[in-house]
């Protein structure tokens, strides 16, 4: 519930530092106390608010309260901790897909039938599941593919045209 109040003071910007501070240190705490319902997107919103954490100004995106101009210097540093946030998620997607293109098990569909039938996650029949076992290996290949391509997003088509916000 805690985190759930911290999310609605951050979207209204409302205390941005204390709340985005308060909220890390919260979600860091739930998410390492709760080792079975732990399945990695725990991992990507606590690297967010360590980040939001440093950042160098939040603002809210509502318009509940006027933000402040910009200096240059800040401009800067914004677009200085958006690219580190955008290198260090290229950084864990790469890595995840390369993982997923060596191991032998995502390309036969072991791992997908094994996530799929974890006690917290069998929320489909295995019998339905082993009924179309002739999927799991497709589904699985695709899992993989889908995971390569993504650091190729980070490079700007045309530099001059684009440049950091």
């Amino acid at each position: 519930m805690g985190l759930v109040i911290l999310g609605l003071l951050l979207i209204l910007g409302l205390f941005p530092r204390p709340t985005v501070f308060v909220a890390w240190l919260l979600q860091l705490a739930c998410a390492k106390s709760s080792g079975l319902f732990s399945y990695g997107a725990d991992n990507m919103i606590t690297i967010g608010l360590f980040y939001l954490a440093i950042a160098p100004r939040i603002n809210s995106p509502l318009p509940v309260r006027k933000p402040n101009p910009l200096s240059e210097y800040d401009a800067q540093l914004i677009g200085f901790h958006r690219r580190i946030l955008q290198i260090h998620l290229c950084l864990i997607y790469f890595f995840g897909g390369l993982t997923k293109c060596l191991g032998a098990g995502w390309w036969n569909g072991a791992n997908l039938w094994r996530s799929l039938n974890i006690p917290p996650f069998d929320v489909i029949s295995a019998h339905w599941i082993a009924s179309f076992g002739f999927l799991l290996p497709g589904l699985a290949s695709q899992s993989v593919c889908s995971r390569r391509p993504i650091h190729f997003r980070l490079v700007p088509v045309d530099a001059k045209a684009r440049s950091l916000p």
